[in-house]
Protein backbone atom coordinates (compact mmCIF):
# COMPACT_ATOMS: atom_id res chain seq x y z
CA UNK A 1 0.00 0.00 0.00
CA UNK A 2 1.29 3.75 -0.87
CA UNK A 3 -0.09 7.01 -0.77
CA UNK A 4 -0.28 7.68 -4.31
CA UNK A 5 1.17 10.68 -4.95
CA UNK A 6 5.52 11.17 -6.24
CA UNK A 7 6.54 13.43 -3.35
CA UNK A 8 5.84 11.34 -0.20
CA UNK A 9 8.05 10.60 2.79
CA UNK A 10 7.43 7.76 5.17
CA UNK A 11 8.43 6.00 8.15
CA UNK A 12 7.91 2.82 10.11
CA UNK A 13 7.88 2.11 13.67
CA UNK A 14 6.76 -0.64 15.87
CA UNK A 15 3.97 0.59 18.25
CA UNK A 16 5.45 0.67 21.68
CA UNK A 17 6.21 -2.82 23.54
CA UNK A 18 3.82 -4.96 20.46
CA UNK A 19 4.98 -6.36 17.18
CA UNK A 20 2.55 -4.20 15.82
CA UNK A 21 4.13 -2.21 12.80
CA UNK A 22 3.01 1.11 11.77
CA UNK A 23 3.71 3.08 8.62
CA UNK A 24 3.39 6.74 8.08
CA UNK A 25 3.19 8.91 4.74
CA UNK A 26 3.13 12.24 4.28
CA UNK A 27 3.75 15.10 2.12
CA UNK A 28 3.11 18.73 2.63
CA UNK A 29 -0.90 18.77 2.36
CA UNK A 30 -2.02 15.67 3.56
CA UNK A 31 -0.94 12.49 5.72
CA UNK A 32 -2.19 9.03 6.59
CA UNK A 33 -1.22 5.82 8.67
CA UNK A 34 -1.37 2.34 7.85
CA UNK A 35 -1.46 -0.48 11.01
CA UNK A 36 -0.05 -4.00 9.74
CA UNK A 37 -0.67 -6.68 12.70
CA UNK A 38 -1.79 -10.18 12.70
CA UNK A 39 -4.21 -10.65 15.19
CA UNK A 40 -2.78 -13.70 18.00
CA UNK A 41 -4.18 -17.09 18.59
CA UNK A 42 -2.22 -18.28 21.52
CA UNK A 43 -3.83 -20.99 23.87
CA UNK A 44 -2.36 -22.02 27.28
CA UNK A 45 -3.12 -25.47 28.92
CA UNK A 46 -4.65 -25.25 32.35
CA UNK A 47 -1.69 -25.19 34.80
CA UNK A 48 0.40 -23.24 32.23
CA UNK A 49 2.29 -23.79 29.44
CA UNK A 50 1.07 -23.20 25.73
CA UNK A 51 -1.27 -26.26 24.61
CA UNK A 52 0.35 -28.75 21.93
CA UNK A 53 -1.38 -29.08 18.74
CA UNK A 54 -1.88 -31.74 17.21
CA UNK A 55 -0.16 -32.10 13.58
CA UNK A 56 -3.23 -32.65 12.18
CA UNK A 57 -4.89 -29.79 12.86
CA UNK A 58 -1.83 -27.60 11.61
CA UNK A 59 -3.90 -26.00 8.93
CA UNK A 60 -2.71 -21.92 9.27
CA UNK A 61 -6.83 -21.62 10.28
CA UNK A 62 -7.26 -17.79 11.47
CA UNK A 63 -4.13 -16.71 10.44
CA UNK A 64 -4.88 -13.83 8.54
CA UNK A 65 -3.70 -10.22 7.96
CA UNK A 66 -5.32 -6.77 8.83
CA UNK A 67 -3.85 -3.59 8.16
CA UNK A 68 -6.14 -0.67 8.63
CA UNK A 69 -5.79 2.67 6.77
CA UNK A 70 -6.28 6.04 8.63
CA UNK A 71 -6.50 9.61 7.16
CA UNK A 72 -4.65 11.71 9.29
CA UNK A 73 -4.29 14.80 7.62
CA UNK A 74 -6.40 16.46 4.51
CA UNK A 75 -7.59 14.08 2.49
CA UNK A 76 -5.01 11.21 0.88
CA UNK A 77 -4.82 9.36 -2.04
CA UNK A 78 -4.02 6.36 -1.64
CA UNK A 79 -3.42 2.87 -4.06
CA UNK A 80 -2.94 -0.50 -2.83
CA UNK A 81 -1.94 -3.54 -4.94
CA UNK A 82 -2.00 -7.19 -4.03
CA UNK A 83 0.06 -9.85 -6.24
CA UNK A 84 0.96 -13.25 -4.75
CA UNK A 85 3.95 -14.98 -5.33
CA UNK A 86 2.39 -18.75 -5.19
CA UNK A 87 5.16 -21.52 -4.13
CA UNK A 88 7.77 -18.91 -4.89
CA UNK A 89 6.82 -17.68 -8.16
CA UNK A 90 6.80 -21.20 -9.34
CA UNK A 91 2.88 -21.50 -10.39
CA UNK A 92 0.54 -18.72 -11.88
CA UNK A 93 -2.66 -18.18 -10.21
CA UNK A 94 -5.97 -16.65 -10.63
CA UNK A 95 -8.29 -14.08 -9.08
CA UNK A 96 -11.94 -13.78 -9.26
CA UNK A 97 -14.42 -11.55 -7.15
CA UNK A 98 -16.46 -12.02 -4.63
CA UNK A 99 -18.30 -10.23 -2.37
CA UNK A 100 -16.25 -7.65 -0.19
CA UNK A 101 -13.23 -8.74 -1.47
CA UNK A 102 -10.99 -11.00 -4.11
CA UNK A 103 -10.09 -14.67 -3.80
CA UNK A 104 -6.59 -15.78 -5.46
CA UNK A 105 -6.08 -18.93 -6.01
CA UNK A 106 -3.09 -21.03 -7.56
CA UNK A 107 -3.14 -23.41 -9.80
CA UNK A 108 -2.09 -25.88 -7.03
CA UNK A 109 -4.88 -25.24 -5.05
CA UNK A 110 -3.97 -22.92 -2.38
CA UNK A 111 -6.34 -20.06 -2.18
CA UNK A 112 -5.32 -16.31 -0.23
CA UNK A 113 -9.06 -14.13 0.38
CA UNK A 114 -8.45 -10.03 0.30
CA UNK A 115 -11.46 -8.27 1.99
CA UNK A 116 -12.34 -4.31 1.70
CA UNK A 117 -15.09 -1.60 1.42
CA UNK A 118 -13.72 -0.85 -1.79
CA UNK A 119 -13.62 -1.02 -5.60
CA UNK A 120 -10.76 -4.05 -6.62
CA UNK A 121 -9.81 -3.75 -10.45
CA UNK A 122 -8.23 -7.13 -11.54
CA UNK A 123 -5.49 -7.20 -14.37
CA UNK A 124 -2.66 -9.24 -15.03
CA UNK A 125 -3.32 -11.67 -11.39
CA UNK A 126 -3.14 -8.30 -9.21
CA UNK A 127 -5.77 -7.08 -7.24
CA UNK A 128 -5.99 -3.04 -6.98
CA UNK A 129 -7.56 -0.45 -5.29
CA UNK A 130 -7.54 3.36 -4.74
CA UNK A 131 -9.06 5.03 -2.41
CA UNK A 132 -9.42 8.28 -0.62
CA UNK A 133 -9.06 8.73 2.54
CA UNK A 134 -10.22 11.99 4.39
CA UNK A 135 -9.03 13.21 7.87
CA UNK A 136 -10.40 10.75 10.29
CA UNK A 137 -11.42 8.19 7.77
CA UNK A 138 -10.59 4.43 7.98
CA UNK A 139 -11.09 1.67 6.08
CA UNK A 140 -9.79 -1.96 6.71
CA UNK A 141 -8.24 -4.74 4.59
CA UNK A 142 -7.60 -8.66 5.55
CA UNK A 143 -5.52 -10.83 4.00
CA UNK A 144 -6.13 -14.41 4.85
CA UNK A 145 -5.10 -18.14 3.46
CA UNK A 146 -8.72 -20.22 3.34
CA UNK A 147 -7.27 -23.73 4.38
CA UNK A 148 -10.38 -25.47 2.90
CA UNK A 149 -12.43 -24.78 -0.01
CA UNK A 150 -15.47 -24.55 2.86
CA UNK A 151 -13.77 -21.48 4.54
CA UNK A 152 -15.07 -17.77 3.28
CA UNK A 153 -13.21 -14.78 3.47
CA UNK A 154 -13.00 -12.43 6.25
CA UNK A 155 -14.16 -9.18 6.44
CA UNK A 156 -13.40 -6.32 9.24
CA UNK A 157 -15.43 -2.92 9.22
CA UNK A 158 -12.78 -0.04 10.54
CA UNK A 159 -14.20 -0.25 13.90
CA UNK A 160 -13.94 -4.19 14.36
CA UNK A 161 -10.37 -3.78 13.04
CA UNK A 162 -9.56 -1.07 15.51
CA UNK A 163 -10.92 -3.77 18.30
CA UNK A 164 -8.48 -6.51 16.91
CA UNK A 165 -5.56 -4.03 16.63
CA UNK A 166 -6.29 -3.07 20.42
CA UNK A 167 -6.83 -6.91 21.36
CA UNK A 168 -3.70 -7.58 19.86
CA UNK A 169 -2.05 -4.45 21.71
CA UNK A 170 -3.06 -6.38 24.76
CA UNK A 171 -1.41 -9.55 24.13
CA UNK A 172 1.81 -8.01 23.42
CA UNK A 173 1.96 -6.30 26.33
CA UNK A 174 0.61 -8.43 28.70
CA UNK A 175 3.29 -10.91 27.24
CA UNK A 176 5.81 -7.83 27.33
CA UNK A 177 4.91 -7.46 31.16
CA UNK A 178 6.47 -10.77 32.57
CA UNK A 179 10.28 -9.63 31.48
CA UNK A 180 11.81 -9.63 34.81
CA UNK A 181 14.93 -7.57 33.39
CA UNK A 182 14.46 -3.91 34.58
CA UNK A 183 18.05 -2.71 33.97
CA UNK A 184 18.87 0.76 31.88
CA UNK A 185 18.83 -1.36 28.73
CA UNK A 186 15.07 -3.15 28.75
CA UNK A 187 13.99 -1.27 26.19
CA UNK A 188 16.31 -3.08 23.87
CA UNK A 189 16.08 -6.02 25.28
CA UNK A 190 12.04 -6.07 25.11
CA UNK A 191 12.64 -5.01 21.34
CA UNK A 192 15.12 -8.70 20.97
CA UNK A 193 12.81 -10.58 22.95
CA UNK A 194 9.79 -9.80 21.02
CA UNK A 195 11.66 -10.75 17.79
CA UNK A 196 12.75 -13.67 19.43
CA UNK A 197 8.53 -14.59 20.26
CA UNK A 198 8.12 -14.33 16.79
CA UNK A 199 10.49 -17.22 16.03
CA UNK A 200 8.57 -19.41 18.00
CA UNK A 201 5.74 -21.82 16.83
CA UNK A 202 3.89 -22.09 19.71
CA UNK A 203 1.42 -25.12 18.63
CA UNK A 204 4.38 -27.51 18.45
CA UNK A 205 6.89 -25.23 20.61
CA UNK A 206 9.34 -25.38 18.10
CA UNK A 207 12.15 -22.27 17.18
CA UNK A 208 13.25 -21.38 14.05
CA UNK A 209 16.93 -19.86 13.49
CA UNK A 210 15.47 -16.77 11.50
CA UNK A 211 12.48 -16.20 9.31
CA UNK A 212 14.47 -16.08 6.06
CA UNK A 213 15.45 -17.67 2.59
CA UNK A 214 18.33 -17.17 0.41
CA UNK A 215 19.13 -13.51 2.27
CA UNK A 216 22.86 -13.42 1.32
CA UNK A 217 25.89 -13.22 4.03
CA UNK A 218 27.07 -10.76 1.58
CA UNK A 219 25.91 -9.04 -1.49
CA UNK A 220 26.53 -11.47 -5.07
CA UNK A 221 27.57 -14.18 -2.59
CA UNK A 222 26.38 -17.96 -2.79
CA UNK A 223 26.02 -18.60 1.23
CA UNK A 224 22.21 -18.06 0.82
CA UNK A 225 20.95 -20.14 3.38
CA UNK A 226 17.16 -21.16 4.05
CA UNK A 227 16.79 -20.26 8.38
CA UNK A 228 13.52 -21.32 8.61
CA UNK A 229 14.06 -24.41 10.68
CA UNK A 230 14.62 -25.25 14.68
CA UNK A 231 18.23 -26.22 15.03
CA UNK A 232 18.69 -27.97 18.05
CA UNK A 233 21.56 -25.54 18.61
CA UNK A 234 20.03 -22.11 18.13
CA UNK A 235 16.89 -23.24 19.59
CA UNK A 236 18.27 -24.06 22.89
CA UNK A 237 20.60 -20.89 22.97
CA UNK A 238 16.98 -18.99 22.53
CA UNK A 239 15.58 -21.10 25.75
CA UNK A 240 18.25 -19.80 27.82
CA UNK A 241 17.59 -16.01 26.51
CA UNK A 242 14.13 -16.29 27.52
CA UNK A 243 14.22 -18.51 30.97
CA UNK A 244 17.16 -15.87 31.83
CA UNK A 245 14.00 -12.93 31.34
CA UNK A 246 11.38 -15.06 32.79
CA UNK A 247 9.64 -16.94 30.13
CA UNK A 248 8.82 -19.90 31.07
CA UNK A 249 5.98 -20.79 28.72
CA UNK A 250 8.13 -20.95 25.35
CA UNK A 251 11.06 -22.88 27.63
CA UNK A 252 8.27 -25.79 28.09
CA UNK A 253 6.67 -25.35 24.82
CA UNK A 254 10.03 -25.91 23.31
CA UNK A 255 10.91 -28.83 25.58
CA UNK A 256 8.10 -31.36 24.64
CA UNK A 257 9.23 -30.55 21.19
CA UNK A 258 12.80 -31.68 21.96
CA UNK A 259 11.11 -34.68 23.78
CA UNK A 260 9.36 -36.00 20.81
CA UNK A 261 12.77 -35.64 19.20
CA UNK A 262 14.79 -37.47 21.65
CA UNK A 263 11.95 -40.40 21.54
CA UNK A 264 12.62 -40.44 18.03
CA UNK A 265 16.17 -41.03 18.89
CA UNK A 266 16.17 -43.77 20.65
CA UNK A 267 15.07 -45.14 17.68
CA UNK A 268 18.32 -44.54 15.64
CA UNK A 269 21.28 -46.69 16.00
CA UNK A 270 23.51 -43.73 14.13
CA UNK A 271 23.34 -40.08 14.87
CA UNK A 272 20.61 -39.34 17.79
CA UNK A 273 19.54 -36.26 17.14
CA UNK A 274 19.45 -34.29 13.70
CA UNK A 275 21.27 -30.82 13.61
CA UNK A 276 18.20 -29.29 12.52
CA UNK A 277 14.06 -30.14 11.97
CA UNK A 278 11.07 -28.71 10.55
CA UNK A 279 8.64 -26.64 13.09
CA UNK A 280 6.23 -30.01 13.16
CA UNK A 281 9.13 -32.18 13.38
CA UNK A 282 9.55 -33.03 9.75
CA UNK A 283 13.53 -34.87 9.16
CA UNK A 284 13.87 -34.54 5.19
CA UNK A 285 14.32 -30.88 4.55
CA UNK A 286 15.11 -31.32 0.97
CA UNK A 287 17.35 -28.63 -0.27
CA UNK A 288 16.31 -26.99 -3.88
CA UNK A 289 18.00 -23.95 -5.83
CA UNK A 290 15.15 -21.71 -7.33
CA UNK A 291 16.79 -20.50 -10.97
CA UNK A 292 13.85 -19.09 -11.78
CA UNK A 293 14.43 -16.04 -9.28
CA UNK A 294 17.46 -13.59 -9.13
CA UNK A 295 17.86 -13.59 -5.31
CA UNK A 296 18.44 -10.50 -3.40
CA UNK A 297 20.59 -8.08 -5.45
CA UNK A 298 21.26 -10.67 -7.80
CA UNK A 299 22.85 -12.93 -4.92
CA UNK A 300 22.16 -16.31 -6.46
CA UNK A 301 21.32 -19.46 -5.94
CA UNK A 302 18.15 -18.87 -4.72
CA UNK A 303 17.71 -21.57 -1.66
CA UNK A 304 14.40 -23.38 0.08
CA UNK A 305 15.17 -26.45 2.18
CA UNK A 306 18.22 -26.75 3.84
CA UNK A 307 20.53 -29.99 2.87
CA UNK A 308 22.83 -29.22 5.97
CA UNK A 309 19.93 -30.91 8.06
CA UNK A 310 22.09 -34.34 7.73
CA UNK A 311 25.39 -33.16 9.13
CA UNK A 312 27.13 -34.26 11.81
CA UNK A 313 27.88 -31.98 14.14
CA UNK A 314 28.74 -32.65 17.40
CA UNK A 315 28.95 -29.66 19.65
CA UNK A 316 24.85 -29.65 19.52
CA UNK A 317 24.82 -32.09 22.55
CA UNK A 318 26.83 -29.32 24.77
CA UNK A 319 24.09 -26.09 23.50
CA UNK A 320 21.32 -29.26 24.27
CA UNK A 321 21.85 -30.04 27.83
CA UNK A 322 22.72 -26.47 28.98
CA UNK A 323 19.27 -25.37 27.88
CA UNK A 324 17.55 -28.69 29.89
CA UNK A 325 19.74 -27.87 33.10
CA UNK A 326 18.78 -24.29 33.02
CA UNK A 327 14.79 -25.51 32.22
CA UNK A 328 15.19 -28.68 34.80
CA UNK A 329 16.26 -25.88 37.57
CA UNK A 330 14.69 -22.71 36.84
CA UNK A 331 11.32 -23.72 34.94
CA UNK A 332 10.06 -27.36 35.75
CA UNK A 333 11.53 -31.23 36.48
CA UNK A 334 11.68 -32.80 33.15
CA UNK A 335 9.83 -35.93 33.19
CA UNK A 336 11.11 -39.55 33.87
CA UNK A 337 10.96 -40.78 30.13
CA UNK A 338 12.96 -37.67 28.97
CA UNK A 339 15.61 -38.31 31.27
CA UNK A 340 16.41 -41.60 30.40
CA UNK A 341 15.94 -40.70 26.13
CA UNK A 342 18.37 -38.31 27.21
CA UNK A 343 20.65 -40.82 29.24
CA UNK A 344 20.72 -42.57 26.22
CA UNK A 345 21.47 -39.82 23.96
CA UNK A 346 24.64 -39.09 26.35
CA UNK A 347 25.88 -42.89 26.88
CA UNK A 348 26.25 -42.10 22.75
CA UNK A 349 28.11 -39.17 23.03
CA UNK A 350 30.31 -40.71 25.73
CA UNK A 351 31.49 -42.95 22.59
CA UNK A 352 31.07 -40.64 20.02
CA UNK A 353 32.71 -37.81 21.08
CA UNK A 354 36.18 -37.62 19.42
CA UNK A 355 34.87 -38.61 16.49
CA UNK A 356 35.40 -36.28 13.03
CA UNK A 357 32.34 -34.31 12.67
CA UNK A 358 31.47 -31.44 10.28
CA UNK A 359 31.83 -28.17 13.13
CA UNK A 360 29.29 -25.49 12.85
CA UNK A 361 28.85 -26.52 9.14
CA UNK A 362 28.87 -23.01 7.97
CA UNK A 363 30.69 -23.32 5.14
CA UNK A 364 29.70 -26.78 3.91
CA UNK A 365 33.41 -28.36 3.32
CA UNK A 366 31.98 -31.78 2.50
CA UNK A 367 34.78 -33.64 4.79
CA UNK A 368 34.58 -34.29 8.46
CA UNK A 369 37.54 -33.17 10.79
CA UNK A 370 38.26 -32.70 14.49
CA UNK A 371 37.39 -29.39 15.53
CA UNK A 372 38.06 -27.90 18.81
CA UNK A 373 34.40 -26.31 19.11
CA UNK A 374 33.09 -30.08 18.70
Amino acid sequence: MKKAVDSVDHRQIYFPETNVLITRFGSADSAAQVTDFMPVHEFHEEGGGLRQIEIEDLSGKDARIVRLAQGVLGETNMRMDCKPAFDFASTSHQVERVEGGVILTSDTGERLSLTAPCEFTIEDGAATAEFTLDHGESMAFVLERLATPEDSPTSFTADEADEQFRETVSFWRAWVSKCTYQGRWREDVIRSLLALKLLTFSPTGAIIAAPTASLPEEIGGERNWDYRYCWIRDAALTIDAFMRMGYVDEARGFMRWLGARTREANQSSDRPLQIMYGIRGEHKLEEKSLDHLSGYRDSKPVRVGNGAYDQFQLDIYGELMESVYIYNRHGWPISYDMWMSLSGILDWVSKNWQEPDEGFGKFRVGESSLFTRS
